[in-house]
């Protein structure tokens, strides 16, 4: 069951309890008193207590006459208890045995879902076409929700489910050149990370990494093409290392590899990375130029770091902060060689610094600055 339904059956169940409880107490009718207690006819009584059940039969205790039902809101009530607990029931029974209830809803709800990003919607509308159920017309006016949702950064939980739809959608014939375009440029992103400042004799590394929206098979077989890193008028000569490993149809990965900045001299450089997109059957190509600014310091430069003083942004770099260990480098592996890798993956607008110290027994031992 759907968060949406989930939801829309518990205010159900409110609403459904709130109506049952007050047609239960109902309202009183007749002018005769009564006890509260008992319900007991107290005309005529000439005793202080309530000869049904002994209660003093004064005051709060005596009430006007006798309670009924209010079935016009009662009925009600009862009707949206019924519906809601069936519903909560069979979304649990069909959670536990993984009943696809999707498969059984109307179209057109199915199509509210999914312009609501509900991904099971999505994922049951394409597999209906492709069973021939739901014709490729009723999901054209899907089109420009799915390219904007591949699109969005950060990428949504449904965005595997809307790259399925077009893909689904470009197979039949359904995307306009423009559109055909965008769904390929938006399926694999390129991006390199590396320090953006360094002193020079400083070994620099380079990470090229790639993420999808989606596996790239769904758009054909997929690479990088000429991938060429430049620094200045220097530029990385193996094109294997820049895009031949972005070859494979997972979520994201990439490579990397270290550049000795010795033949840099201090000074600002404009870093550029160069390379094609390319897709097969059917065939698309993007040339990719991504620009970005490096910084090499005297190599008895104080600091490589600048710091930015801003206490709001505590909280989420601690969260942000993602420490991983491996026994080889991206290079080639060295034995006997342990490897640290800090990096900061989260809404933070910065790189981050850390000074490194291992524990061993009581004693501390300082790793160096990162």
């Amino acid at each position: 069951m759907s968060l949406l339904f989930g939801v829309l059956f518990v205010l159900l169940l409110a609403a459904g309890v709130v109506l049952s409880v007050w047609g239960l107490r109902g309202r009183r009718v007749g002018d005769e008193p009564r006890c509260r207690k008992c319900n007991y006819n107290l005309t005529g009584l000439t005793s202080e207590h309530c000869p049904e059940c002994g209660t003093h039969a004064t005051g709060e205790n005596v009430v006007v006459g006798i309670p009924r039902w209010r079935w016009r809101v009662l009925a009600p009530g009862l009707l949206l208890l019924l519906v809601s607990i069936g519903g909560l029931g069979l979304g649990a029974y069909g959670r536990a045995k993984g009943v696809n209830w999707y498969a059984h809803l109307p179209t057109f709800v199915l199509i509210q879902l999914a312009e609501a990003d509900q991904p099971p919607a999505i994922r049951e509308l394409v597999r209906q076409n492709k069973a021939g159920t739901v014709e490729d017309e009723q999901l054209v006016g899907l089109i420009p929700l799915a390219l904007a949702q591949q699109g969005r950064d950060p990428r949504p939980r449904s965005v595997w489910a809307w790259t399925e739809l077009l893909a689904t959608m470009h197979r039949a014939g359904r995307l306009s050149v423009p559109e055909q375009e965008q769904f390929y440029d938006q399926m694999v992103t390129l991006d390199v990370e590396f320090r953006p400042r360094v002193r020079q004799g400083e070994q620099l590394m380079f990470f090229f990494k790639h993420w999808t929206t989606g596996s790239p098979n769904l758009a054909g077989s997929f690479k990088v093409e000429d991938g060429v890193l430049r620094i200045g008028a220097w530029h990385q000569e193996d094109h294997h290392r820049c895009g031949g490993k972005f070859s494979h149809a997972g979520s994201g990965g990439g490579t990397g590899f270290a550049v000795e900045t010795d033949r840099f001299e201090p000074g600002v450089y404009e870093v550029q990375l160069l390379a094609t997109k390319a897709f097969t059957n059917p065939t698309f190509k993007r040339n990719i130029e991504l620009t970005y600014e490096l910084e090499i310091l005297p190599p008895d430069a104080p600091d490589t770091v600048r710091l930015v003083n801003d206490p709001t942004l505590a909280d989420a770099f601690k969260k942000a902060i993602r420490i991983t260990t491996s026994a080889h480098s991206w290079g080639s592996p060295e034995p006997g060689v342990f490897y640290i890798e800090i990096a900061v993956d989260g809404p933070v607008p910065m790189d981050g610094a850390f000074q490194l110290l291992a524990r061993i027994g009581e004693h501390e031992v300082d790793l160096g600055p990162e």
